[in-house]
Formats: structure tokens, C-alpha cells, sequence
């Protein structure tokens, strides 16, 4: 789990359109976050181990709380009031892990990979961080089973990838989706399943 391969890339090793995701974005607001992440987090060893690390600190310093922010809470506010969904969640680790010059971005997904016991397929937000030369997904809102989302786009944070667009007034309701995953032994396609593991969105 702990791998080599998921290490750290230098700054100047990286591909022009992975540095986007270094800087603050609107929900993300790193350039705040920098003693705070480098506090908590700066003695931990490079690469994924420190990432693990930021995922863990998030879901266990975090509330998820429906219905408890807004269009405009960033990750500032959800540091403050200790509760969120899940793109507070993700804008949180996402402005940490910037703050620490991991590369990071936000996940639009569709979850249908969920145990039925937490309800109905519906919209996730989770983030990747580029480690290894590639692209890694976390959950830190520990909501989803990360091998059962479908993304949907990604982005420096909600403002590039939002579920929806809304103009004027509008009425919100519940969103249905139905998926339904298929398996085939033959091609060696099972469930979702739960992990801890780095997975890669390449």
C-alpha cells in the first residue's frame, strides 16, 4: 500500500498542465492553509504516506452534516465548523495537500458502488492527487466505495466542475439515478469493493 511508486514528483519534473493545481482556487484557498498543513503534516514522509495522512486527518477531524453548507463555503469555512459534505471534504484535503505542493483536484462523481444501507446512487464529489507521474483517488469523507464512481469531470475545485448551474430562483430536489453494476467473471469484473489503496484514474 505504501509503495515506492506513489512518491512525490519535483516541481520541475511535472507536466505544464498539472500546475494549475498547485495554486489556491475559490473554494481551495491554500495560500491560507500553509501553517496549518505544514504543522500537522510537514515531518511525515513524502509522497502517498503523507497523503494517507491529510485523507485520515480530514475524515476523522471532519462531521459529514447534509444540508450544512452552501455554494459558498470553501475550505476555510469547513476547517472553522468542522462539518460538510462531500466537496467540503474534498476542498478541505484538496487545500491542504496544495498548501504542501501536492498536486491536487476535485472529482465530480456519480456513486453507485455504495452499500445500499447508506441509500440511493447519487452525485459524489472526491478529489485525485498526482503522484507517481499519474493520477491517484481518494475519498476523505469515507461516504463512497471509491472503486464505484463514475466521474463525471475534474477541476481545481467546484467552480470548474459543478453537479449543476444555477440561474435565478430555483426549487432543488433530490436528484434519482439509477445505475446498476454489472459484473463478468470471465473478464475478471467484479463489485466494487472497499480499499485503502492508492487507485489510479490515469
Amino acid at each position: 500500500m505504501m509503495a515506492k511508486r506513489y512518491r512525490k514528483v519535483a516541481v520541475a519534473d511535472l507536466p505544464f498542465e498539472v500546475l494549475p493545481y498547485l495554486s489556491p482556487s475559490r473554494y481551495c484557498e491554500s495560500d491560507r492553509m500553509m501553517e496549518f498543513a505544514m504543522r500537522e503534516f510537514r515531518s511525515m514522509r513524502q509522497g502517498y504516506p503523507r497523503v494517507y495522512a491529510i485523507r485520515e486527518w480530514v475524515r476523522n477531524h471532519m462531521r459529514f452534516l447534509s444540508r450544512s453548507t452552501n455554494e459558498r463555503t470553501s475550505a476555510i469555512d469547513t476547517i472553522v465548523e468542522r462539518t460538510g459534505v462531500c466537496r467540503d471534504f474534498a476542498h478541505l484535503m484538496i487545500a491542504i495537500c496544495r498548501a504542501l505542493s501536492i498536486r491536487a483536484r476535485i472529482s465530480s462523481s456519480l456513486d453507485y458502488g455504495a452499500d445500499p444501507a447508506m441509500g440511493p446512487p447519487d452525485f459524489h464529489a472526491v478529489l485525485e492527487v498526482y503522484l507517481s507521474n499519474g493520477w491517484y483517488l481518494l475519498d476523505p469523507s469515507g461516504m463512497s466505495i471509491p472503486t464505484g464512481l463514475l466521474r463525471i469531470g475534474t477541476g481545481r475545485d467546484a467552480a470548474d466542475v459543478p453537479f449543476a448551474a444555477i440561474f435565478a430562483k430555483v426549487g432543488s430536489e433530490r436528484p434519482y439515478i439509477e445505475i446498476e453494476a454489472l459484473t463478468d467473471s470471465a473478464a475478471g469484473i467484479g463489485m466494487p469493493l472497499a480499499t485503502t489503496r492508492a487507485i489510479s484514474t490515469w
